[in-house]
């Protein structure tokens, strides 16, 4: 290897002094690097739609119903879609490079539950989510008030997210009792569980004398 790159630096050093001239003419017309760093990506405006997508190189993408018949600004890069209003970026996914796939994300719908809790049974993006979601939902359906107590649950995302939101309804559909109340309460004891013991190394141990009782039989006397 270190033979290898003493040739290779020779040969840089051959090319640097061979393009010297050329490279002399190019640096002089070189600009300065601009002030924010290029983005790889193809920038389009795009409109929600009243289902809360947008379309982006002939695939639909969800984004938050908040912004349903707004005009946005799609950013597509080759691996993900990022979706801004002005400067805040609302939605991102996964690209997709299948022409007239749909992507949707449960989040994006959850604020019309609370004013269409009806809608959480039919919402498309449950198929995205976890296969819980889509299991609570077929449980919702086989009850008459079903659609409030799922569209509760699926609220109550908002303030622990998706992920745990789901650890929850699994741990509650086991035990048959699915709540909101009872969901929300196995989500929070899962938020604040007490972590594992430390193991304290061995050098930090301080080695403690046995405690000598006797003087609490002294106070008993003295009491009597």
């Amino acid at each position: 290897m270190a033979a290898l790159n003493t040739h290779l630096r020779a040969w840089c050093e051959r090319e640097r002094a061979r393009q010297g001239e050329a490279w002399a003419i190019e640096r002089a017309a070189l600009s300065d690097l601009p002030p924010r760093p290029f983005s790889a990506s193809v920038s389009r405006p795009v409109v929600v739609g009243k289902t809360s997508m947008v379309t982006v190189a002939r695939s639909r993408y969800s984004v938050p119903v908040t912004y349903v018949g707004r005009t946005l600004r799609s950013e597509c890069f080759v691996d993900r879609v990022e979706i801004f209003d002005a400067s805040v970026r609302v939605a991102v996914h996964n690209r997709s490079y299948t022409k007239g796939a749909t992507v949707l994300e449960l989040a994006h719908y959850l604020d019309a539950f609370e004013r269409k809790p009806r809608a959480a049974l039919s919402c498309a993006a449950l198929s995205s989510a976890d296969p819980v979601f889509t299991s609570a939902c077929d449980m919702a359906l086989r009850t008459p008030d079903g659609h409030r107590t799922f569209a509760a649950v699926l609220l109550l995302a908002r303030e622990f997210g998706l992920a745990s939101l789901a650890d929850a309804l699994r741990a509650a559909m086991a035990t048959g009792v699915v709540t909101p109340e009872r969901v929300k309460q196995l989500a929070l004891t899962a938020a604040h569980r007490i972590p594992a013991p430390i193991k304290v190394p061995i050098s930090l141990l301080v080695p403690l004398r046995a405690a000598d009782l006797k003087c609490y039989d002294e106070l008993a006397v003295c009491a009597s």
